[in-house]
């Protein structure tokens, strides 16, 4: 089932499935295409929704309608690993491209072996029938696809686990790196941390946030003496992650926008004038917040200080006036 060079086959039986959308059909073709030459594959959800180009949930949905009609299994295994995937089609072994018009045949004279000889169309008159069913199809539901609607959507399906997007990200330094850790050390504790903002707890850490360590690091690192220590313990330690995040790239951190933009730059203000330094570091943090600048929870941190001193200070010179 193994995929012949930059190809994934799927079988015509399949596509014939009233019971599959579109979707559907390309989330198992997309499985097929991370199979291990068994039928077996290991994708995360995130891996499979970026190769078919559409959202985790609507990944989730085909999946579980892929399992319901028995055109897929799936195993979650233990140690934190990805979920295991098995394809099933009418065959078990591997079909290269050239054998895949005799499968075709095959599984046409196999559908039409419940009529009369003398009513069994033409093989190619079926086949013609069939693309342009999967043609129509493909038309009408391009635009699902790309926006799936909202009550498509099983409303309890789980998001994934703090151990499966740690899983995903091990995955990707081990593909940078070219290197095989099965420990994810700090990853699950950094994607675990979490914030209050607008009265609410968000992750301090994404996937994204830890995919841009690792390119930081490995852009730095990468053929180096420090390459060793492109490690799942060292980038992801406390002390190193949110230094490393805020290193380099685009969006750098709110001190380096902040030097970027001395006009905002708070700290060049008297430290007795706190009310005058919190309005200033607040205006500077919305203008950051919009512009993209990457912000962490010391950021936030300080954002509520301000906002208390700037409280405080206004309650004090209410009661003056009074």
């Amino acid at each position: 089932m193994k995929p012949s060079g930059k190809f994934a086959w799927i079988p015509l039986a399949l596509l014939a499935d009233d019971r599959l959308s579109v979707q559907d059909k390309i989330v198992w073709l997309t499985l097929n295409s991370f199979t291990d030459g068994t039928g077996d594959s290991f994708p995360s959800i995130s891996s499979i929704a970026k190769r078919a180009v559409i959202s985790k949930r609507s990944v989730q949905w085909s999946l579980s309608k892929l399992v319901q009609f028995e055109w897929l299994k799936s195993t979650i295994r233990a140690n934190r690993k990805p979920t295991h995937y098995l394809l099933l089609t009418d065959t078990t072994i591997a079909i290269p491209a050239i054998a895949r018009p005799a499968i075709a045949r095959h599984t046409i004279a196999k559908s039409a072996s419940n009529y009369s000889r003398d009513c069994v169309p033409s093989r190619e008159r079926e086949l013609e029938k069939e693309k342009e069913k999967v043609s129509k199809d493909m038309s009408e539901s391009s635009q699902a696809i790309a926006n799936p609607a909202i009550d498509e959507v099983p409303p309890d399906l789980p998001e994934p686990s703090v151990d499966d997007l740690a899983a995903e990200v091990l995955s990707y330094l081990n593909e940078k790196t070219k290197r095989k850790y099965r420990n994810t050390g700090h990853i699950p504790a950094r994607l675990k941390e979490t914030f209050m903002r607008d009265g609410r707890k968000v992750p301090t850490y994404t996937v994204d946030d830890c995919k841009k360590v690792i390119d930081v690091k490995c852009a730095e690192w990468m053929g180096t003496e420090q390459e060793k220590f492109l490690t799942p313990i060292t980038l992801f330690r406390p002390a190193n992650f949110d230094r490393y995040m805020n290193q380099g790239g685009k969006t750098g951190g709110f001190f380096e926008f902040l030097d970027s933009h001395p006009d905002l730059d708070y700290r060049k203000l008297p430290q007795e004038s706190q009310f005058a330094r919190s309005s200033k570091l607040l205006a500077a943090f919305k203008i950051a917040e919009d512009a993209g600048v990457t912000l962490t929870k010391e950021d936030y941190d300080r954002k509520e200080i301000a906002i208390g001193i700037k409280s405080r200070e206004a309650h004090d010179l209410i009661k003056e006036k009074k």
